[in-house]
């Protein structure tokens, strides 16, 4: 068994690799890593993949194209350390009998804790009450904060982190409604939540949690129409993708209606310091760091490599992404 780990040699890499994941990996086949800093062109990708049953990629990988596919006469399975690969394995992939696996449940998991996260961070005022506190001492007479206990819940948009949303807030005992294309009644009523349009959710929830992937569809789609029904002392977190969400309406509607934000992503990453949405009381910035935590990367190598042992045993794997999963992730 031979494999190719394409992730060029640096901080990224020595994130997903520790000395454990080596050796376990070293185990599943002979190993050849990518020793350079720089990403493999597709000429030398095609060279080194003639021979090799596996390959491990990361972030900034790809597109695999009609030709390196060409190339991969014995590739049997492509492990991805990242999550989406809507832009990483195309239908040729899929063409090749090429199984596909990615981290992107364990993502899912980790993003999902950190809108837990932002939610409480938010409406019990964190930031806010620590900055009072290492500078003016102490909280005002007439402070306020909120819990989540209770509340309606809107998600827009239903996949992964989504799943592992709801189980999170569970404790919460909160009313939970979905905006999603793609949900059933069926899987409404297995996971016990009530389907809404968007009108709905942004107009009656008190915490708003977007899951949408990027594509063409979802560029722009909550919209100012939508953000300007946001009640007051309401809460939206985006931890998908920036561009799913008007950044420039979002600040009107912040300012005139009374809502608040947490954005963990941005149209534009890292984000310009003169960025509209930089100094506004009402909107919580954070530097993409919702999902995967650091602790998790090491893990997810060692999960693929579990489960890339498992598929190439004849099983199955439940990090898979099949080609229709593959269709409607972000691009």
């Amino acid at each position: 068994m031979r494999v190719l780990v394409t992730i060029p040699k640096g901080d990224v890499f020595d994130s997903f690799f520790d000395e454990e994941a080596k050796k376990m990996l070293s185990e599943l086949g002979e190993v050849e890593y990518n020793e350079g800093e720089m990403r493999l062109s597709e000429e030398e990708l095609c060279k080194k993949l003639n021979d090799k049953d596996v390959c491990i990629t990361g972030w900034g990988d790809g597109p695999f194209s009609e030709k390196t596919v060409g190339c991969c006469d014995k590739l049997k399975v492509i492990a991805h350390t990242g999550g989406s690969v809507g832009n990483l394995t195309p239908d040729c992939v899929y063409d090749k009998g090429i199984t596909v696996l990615s981290g992107n449940e364990i993502y899912a998991d980790s993003v999902a804790e950190g809108v837990i996260c932002y939610i409480l961070s938010s409406l019990r005022r964190i930031p806010y009450y620590t900055n009072k506190m290492q500078n003016d001492g102490w909280h005002e007479k007439n402070w306020y904060n909120e819990g989540l206990i209770g509340k309606k819940v809107g998600i827009v948009g239903f996949g992964a982190v989504s799943r592992y949303l709801l189980d999170y807030l569970k404790p919460f005992r909160c009313e939970v409604f979905v905006y999603s294309r793609h949900m059933s009644d069926e899987d409404a009523e297995r996971y016990g939540v009530k389907k809404k349009d968007m009108d709905f959710i942004f107009s009656n929830c008190d915490v708003i949690s977007l899951q949408l992937a990027q594509n063409k569809e979802n560029y722009h789609i909550v919209s100012f129409d939508y953000l300007e029904k946001i009640k007051r002392e309401a809460l939206l977190v985006n931890t998908s993708r920036g561009s799913v969400l008007d950044e420039k309406a979002l600040v009107k509607t912040v300012e005139k209606n009374g809502y608040r934000a947490v954005l963990d992503v941005f149209e534009q990453e890292p984000l310009p310091m003169d960025s509209i949405l930089r100094n506004n009381a009402g909107i919580m910035l954070i530097p993409h760091m919702g999902g995967p935590t650091m602790d998790r990367r090491v893990f997810v190598t060692k999960e693929l490599i579990r489960e890339t042992g498992r598929v190439l045993n004849g099983e199955k794997s439940y990090l898979n992404i099949s080609r229709e999963k593959m269709h409607f992730m972000t691009k």
